[in-house]
């Protein structure tokens, strides 16, 4: 299991834990929501840099393919003997083309675990949006020290 489905899960089941007793301990369970919040946010920046590496070499391979390719088809115009210069070519082309599969293949899956860890930070954010409802409304008298403008702003920008 991956640990952005790991996370997810943990904080769905957070709730739902019959140890817990419904009652957590604030300071705790605030550092440790924010410190995930924060990783995952991390993760997410991570992963959206990597998949635009990955698209640029994409761009990369599909350049050299389609130079190669056209070279292959264009090869009698460039010398008379040329059926080892063209198998070579033949298996350039293959190569590129599994790196081609693979590099898409590749972008798929980050953008996938890219939409998951997205779901996990929102999970998070709510359940610490919840936290601070919860001990707001069972200590009302108590001042905020971030105030309603830093909960509304925890809301909007989950990143």
């Amino acid at each position: 299991m991956r640990s952005s489905e790991k996370l997810t899960k943990e904080i769905e089941e957070a709730a739902l834990d019959k140890r817990s007793k419904k009652v957590h301990k604030f300071k705790a369970a605030t550092h440790n929501a924010l410190a995930n919040a924060l990783r995952l946010s991390r993760m997410q920046d991570q992963i959206e840099k990597e998949i635009e590496d990955l698209q640029i070499d994409a761009d990369e391979i599909e350049f050299n393919l389609n130079y190669i390719t056209d070279m292959a088809a264009n090869i009698d115009e460039y010398s008379t003997n040329f059926k080892d210069f063209m198998d070579e070519l033949q298996d350039e082309i293959l190569d590129l083309e599994i790196l081609q599969e693979t590099t898409k293949k590749q972008i798929t899956t980050l953008s996938k675990l890219s939409r998951d860890v997205q779901k996990a930070l929102d999970l998070t954010i709510d359940y610490l949006s919840k936290l601070i409802s919860s001990f707001e409304s069972k200590y009302p008298n108590v001042p905020r020290l971030m105030g309603q403008d830093w909960v509304d702003f925890l809301k909007d920008n989950p990143n």
